[in-house]
């Protein structure tokens, strides 16, 4: 396995919750560890959802071991900084994201 560049939680250049069907099917390749990665400096962030009819805002947490795991919901008036969209996305959204964030051409 190659070696893969330090990445530092300021380094990332975007963070959702998605699913794993991309690594368990092959399409995204394991390249690498990153030997002095430690989960502790690696949170989950605060998520924020509002209802799209009442117009109720919400702060949600999920576990930061499980991130399937929602631990409490509270109404907010607003989201507070560095939350993020509540919502699960697919790997072949993430990967469309990546390639806008990036650049990159659509595959052929």
């Amino acid at each position: 396995m190659a070696e893969v560049p330090e990445l530092t939680e300021g380094s990332a250049v975007d963070r959702c919750r998605f699913g794993d069907l991309g690594l368990l099917n092959g399409s995204w390749p394991v390249i690498g560890k990153l030997p002095s990665w430690n989960r502790d400096k690696w949170p989950l962030p605060l998520f924020f959802r509002q209802e799209p009819f009442g117009g109720r805002a919400f702060v949600v947490q999920y576990a930061d071991d499980n991130p399937n795991q929602y631990i409490a919901e509270a109404q907010t008036d607003a989201p507070p900084a560095g939350a993020i969209e509540d919502m699960l996305a697919g790997y072949g959204v993430v990967e469309i994201g990546l390639r806008q964030i990036f650049g990159l051409p659509e595959p052929e």
